[in-house]
């Protein structure tokens, strides 16, 4: 007993040792936001006022001084962020992470971005001189305070060697947003995967895009798109309330002879698939945990449609959760410049903000631009064959560092159409996949687009600014005080051949399936100042009209329930003000929900036999789960009990829906493509799809058996994992969001780094897009708006605006996690942009001189 005494005695004399020493590091390495610092190279004299939410006001004398400025509070605050981005654009984590990053270094270095980086950065003519000279000084501060000495205390964790910074990373840590391609890498291998194994089916309907519906296009379909309507193989609308009737299928036999254009059976699946798998496998553990880019919401409105007479501009990038969050906001003002803006970190120029007479916003257009080859090679590996004759691979030698462990040496092969991806997976075994990017074939010269946009005085010098992006694929939103307003789908189409199916992976050696043109700038997609005087975008379809040359726009399009939210609630009166906007950002309403519903409600029946299999109380609970469904208003809140009940039967109805035809790890990456709500939108009204038979059963299973073993199921996870009474089924017991900081990945660190977790609102297809990946089942939030920005040019000093954490990034600053309870509250904050606005608000005071 005193032997226990005395240890448990020890253990707290060392817990607090630990707690002390812990204290100290972070006091010593707080960054110092007040006093005068000397600064070698600023120039000028700048002066830094940071607001009560962290926010730095850097008032400058001149460009150079501010742009140093701005680096040097960057790195005070991002500078740990911006060492792993710029080593994981350019394939180099594995020196400070270890050994398995390496497929996540070999990933990016087969995506060439260095190269690129150091083409773009040796090509003077690409750039515009101020552009490189305001990068330069940008730089020159980061490394100034590099050259300090108190570095974020990740260094001293990770024992990460000093290195300055270089205009090459900036550059790459911009182009790594071009990695929004993800999404379409996953859904064409899916599509090629899934095709192969049932060649009788009639694969689009699992790769529907907006086959299936209407209205829901930016260009055609403002300001009020119409509900979806969802048609039979003939065309009729069908009525989803029918009664189900298959007595006409007798067995399994008839229901496939019923069904041979959609035949779901495997038969003789081609072996080449196996490459494909092992591709497609290999390609979603080395993305996991990197943030998605992948959805956002946009809408502007002219002054004809706002209280002030003013045009509005409302923005939320939804963007994969991390900590720090993906944007540093920061006000920056010097002669002929007043700007207020969002920053990746290590890049000088905002993506979004707002200056004193403009203001714009950004989405991910979705377009796709990117195909996926399989390539014939030679024997000996040096070869590929294209039209009929055998050319040389391109070999580019890379050296990844590697902690404690011998550098690792490979080489990235290249043919006509881009790089070999499939090279970065360990033992692969298939046909070599290359990958064509528009991003490697066109110049995309994304510094200059910044630069230019954020110095443009009008919507035709904004316009020419975004028409040089060829990619990544963007949304610009703009408005300005002249009263304009606009809308441009900036990137460029890719032109195929009409007989190639671009969802799919194109045949490398015919030249049949080669790109053979872009479509000009001029024939994308856009809209300026239309009669309605509103433009929405949410990654929908930007145009439903097809294009010379080129036909249907091709794009990865997120579901259309944002954009037809959107539009129906900006249709609902004529004029909104600021406050209206709030609440439209944070609207948590469901549309396709109300279509489901209908469907859940026709089928679900608490007497069917399946329900009476369960015990008493299972049936009881059943009977409330279909009372809460019948009682859902739709709304994804907090405290909603059908919201509970719905997602958890969709996940269920998904998950027998498909789980038997794909296999688990392929419905996974499948659930976590924007084709899995299209699909299910379209599959859940069509009650005689094949798709609803369990093929590993003997019985023919209905639309209505997969929904009654859904809720039996349903009712059996609720009472494990939220509660036995359904009274406490709240959407907050189950739904959850944290902030994972790199470190904190690993546990105990987690308790240290990362913010949370916290019970949240919102669904994968609302307004408010806080989500998770549905099939996974962990109900754990993945990604969602990365900001929320609500500006008016009518009073700078009143625009909204909230971060999902913190502006600082440091562990030890005030701002690491202060907005984090007001961001999940749906609070906002007023930006200060007025020189008495910022002093009246003024926290710290930093001065920087010479």
């Amino acid at each position: 007993m005193i032997f226990l005494t005395r240890l448990s005695g020890w253990c707290l004399v060392i817990v607090l040792v630990m707690i002390v020493v812990w204290e100290s590091l972070l006091i010593s390495q707080a960054p110092n936001y007040s006093g005068t610092k000397l600064v070698k190279g600023i120039g000028s004299e700048v002066n830094v006022y940071r607001d009560e939410s962290g926010v730095p006001h850097i008032i400058a004398k001149d460009a150079k001084s501010a742009y140093f400025a701005l680096g040097y509070v960057v790195a005070q605050d991002r500078l740990f962020q911006m060492e792993i981005i710029r080593r994981l654009s350019q394939g180099r984590l594995a020196e400070i992470l270890g050994k398995d990053l390496l497929p996540v270094d070999k990933m990016f270095r087969t995506l060439l971005l260095t190269e690129w980086a150091m083409e773009y950065s040796n090509s003077q003519e690409k750039i515009s001189p101020e552009a490189w000279t305001n990068l330069d000084h940008y730089l020159l501060g980061v490394n100034s305070f590099l050259e300090e000495g108190n570095l974020p205390m990740e260094y001293t964790i990770l024992n990460i060697p000093v290195q300055k910074f270089e205009r090459k990373d900036a550059l790459t840590s911009l182009a790594y947003m071009g990695f929004s391609f993800a999404e379409g890498i996953k859904t064409d291998s899916l599509y090629s995967i899934l095709s192969e194994k049932f060649p009788d089916r009639k694969i689009e309907d699992l790769f529907p895009r907006y086959d299936f519906e209407k209205g829901s296009s930016i260009q055609e379909d403002q300001p009020s798109p119409p509900l979806l309507s969802y048609r039979d193989d003939k065309g009729n609308k069908e009525n989803t309330n029918q009664t189900q009737n298959t007595s006409h299928i007798l067995n399994k036999q008839n229901l496939n002879q019923a069904y041979s254009t959609m035949n779901l059976r495997e038969k003789n699946a081609s072996q080449s698939s196996h490459g494909m798998d092992q591709f497609l496998a290999a390609f979603q553990k080395a993305i996991v945990n990197l943030p998605p880019v992948e959805g956002s919401n946009s809408w502007v409105l002219a002054g004809a449609r706002t209280e002030s007479g003013k045009a509005i501009l409302c923005n939320d990038p939804h963007i994969g959760y991390s900590n720090p969050g993906t944007w540093y906001e920061a006000h920056l003002v010097y002669p002929g410049m007043n700007v207020y803006g969002y920053y990746l970190a290590g890049v000088p120029y905002p993506l979004v903000g707002n200056t004193d007479t403009k203001a714009w916003g950004l989405t991910m257009l979705e377009n796709d631009d990117v195909d996926l080859y399989s390539e014939t090679l030679s024997e000996d590996g040096k070869k590929y064959l294209h039209k009929g004759s055998w050319k040389d691979l391109e070999f580019l030698p890379q050296a990844i560092e590697v902690k404690a462990e011998a550098t690792e040496n490979f080489e990235v092969r290249k043919t006509i159409h881009g790089p070999i991806y499939s090279d970065f997976v360990k033992g692969y075994s298939g046909k070599p996949i290359s990958i064509y990017w528009v991003f490697h074939h066109k110049n995309s010269p994304l510094l200059d687009v910044l630069h230019e946009a954020l110095y443009s005085k009008s919507n035709a010098e904004m316009r020419s600014a975004v028409s040089r992006v060829t990619s990544p694929g963007l949304n610009f939103s703009y408005i300005d005080k002249s009263g304009d307003i606009g809308w441009w789908g900036a990137g460029r189409f890719p032109i195929r051949n009409r007989i190639t199916n671009s969802r799919k992976i194109l045949d490398g050696p015919s030249g049949l399936d080669d790109v053979v043109d872009l479509l000009p700038f001029a024939s994308n997609p856009q809209l300026e100042n239309p009669s309605n005087g509103i433009i929405a975008t949410a990654n929908n379809m930007p145009s439903s009209v097809g294009r010379q040359r080129l036909g249907q726009l091709e794009g990865n399009w997120q579901p259309s329930d944002r954009f037809n939210r959107i539009t129906k609630v900006l249709s609902e009166k004529q004029r909104f003000g600021i406050d209206d906007m709030e609440k439209l950002i944070l609207d948590t309403e469901s549309e396709s929900s109300h279509k489901i519903l209908d469907v859940y409600l026709s089928q679900l029946n608490p007497k069917s036999e399946t329900i009476l299999k369960l015990s008493k109380q299972d049936q009881t609970l059943a009977k409330e789960a279909i009372r809460l469904l019948s009682e859902w208003n739709s709304d994804a809140n907090t405290e909603s009990l059908g919201t509970t009940v719905y997602y958890v039967l969709t996940y269920h109805v998904m998950k027998n829906l498909l789980q038997d035809e794909m296999g688990e790890e392929l419905m996974l990456i499948y659930g976590s493509t924007a084709e899995s709500l299209n699909a299910y939108k379209h599959l859940i009204q069509k009650e005689n799809h094949p798709l609803w038979d369990n093929k590993d059963t003997s019985a023919i299973e209905t639309r209505g058996d997969i929904l009654q073993i859904s809720l039996a199921e349903s009712v059996a996870y609720l009472k494990e994992h939220v509660s036995k009474s359904p009274s406490l089924w709240t959407w907050k017991k189950l739904y959850s969001i944290e902030f994972i900081h790199p470190i904190g990945m690993k546990k105990p660190m987690n308790l240290l780094f990362n913010i949370g977790p916290f019970p949240t609102n919102g669904s994968p297809e609302v307004v408010n897009n806080i989500k998770s990946q549905l099939l996974d089942g962990t109900w754990k939030v993945k990604s969602g708006p990365s900001t929320r920005r609500i500006v008016s040019l009518d009073n700078l000093d009143e625009n909204r605006t909230i971060l999902p954490s913190g502006n600082s990034g440091n562990l030890a600053s005030p701002f690491y996690e202060d907005q984090a309870i007001p961001y999940l509250k749906g609070e906002f904050r007023k930006t200060h942009f007025s020189e008495e606005s910022i002093k009246a608000h003024t926290k710290y005071h930093m001065i920087l001189v010479e």
